[in-house]
Formats: C-alpha cells, structure tokens, sequence
C-alpha cells in the first residue's frame, strides 16, 4: 500500500513542510509525490531549473528522485489551466492506484484562492470517495 503526495505545482511541498518528511517516513518506502501543472510555455531552461530545485527541495525530506513524477512527463498540465486535464489526471491516478494499490492520498485545500490548487483539491476529494482512500487536506 503506497502513500501518495499530489501536489498542484513545483514548490508546493513547501505547505506539507512541517510534515512532509513525517509522511515519508511513516510510509516505510511505500511513498510517491506526483507534482502536476507546470509552465509549460517557459524556457526549457526555466522548466529544467525548477526541476532541478524541486529535487533538491526533495532532498531535504529524504525523498529519492525514484518517488518523484513530474506528472507532464506523462500528460500536459500547464499552470493556471489544471483545471482543463482533469480527465486526463483522474485517468492517470485510476493507473496509478490499480499499480500501487493507494491507501493514503496528501494535497492541499479547496481554498477559493488558486484555481490549480482547488481542482486538484475536488479531482481527489472525488477520486478517494470512489475508490476509498484515506485523503488529507493542507492548507497552503
């Protein structure tokens, strides 16, 4: 049973920081973190960079660069239009769970603030609910 951290964007860790390191450990090397939308229309050096920072970022809370999906890799999720590859991330996290068969799921809150954050927050308040999945909310 895996443990999984889906987050909107690069750098969105940083709200699970006071916990992340927490999670990773608890979950006993069954732990993924998918971080979804990017700005697919910067500098591919701009994309690499920020990379690059999340990694290291993940660094500081143990996490191999084994448990990190950068879900554009997979499917095209732009910043600020998450909202548009809903269908296409569900999907994915159907694939994900039938693979790593999910038990708990991290992101953060329905805000009313960011719109990538807020449909990311409903797409896995609807995907736990349906497939029965621990789910846990952080502010950001």
């Amino acid at each position: 049973m895996y443990t999984l951290v889906i987050l909107p964007h690069l750098d969105d860790e940083f709200a699970l920081s006071p916990v992340l390191h927490d999670i990773h450990l608890k979950s006993k090397g069954s732990f993924k973190i998918i971080f979804c939308a990017e700005r697919n229309k910067n500098s591919k050096k701009n994309r690499i960079k920020r990379r690059k920072e999340t990694i290291n970022s993940m660094k500081i809370f143990n996490i191999d660069l084994k448990d990190i999906i950068f879900l554009n890799d997979e499917i095209f999720v732009d910043d600020l239009k998450l909202i548009n590859s809903c269908a296409k991330i569900y999907n994915f996290l159907k694939n994900f769970y039938l693979k790593y068969s999910i038990n708990k799921i991290y992101t953060l809150n329905l805000e009313g603030g960011h719109p990538d954050h807020d449909a990311l927050a409903i797409l896995i308040d609807n995907f736990s609910k349906e497939f029965s999945i621990k789910k846990y909310f952080f502010p950001a």
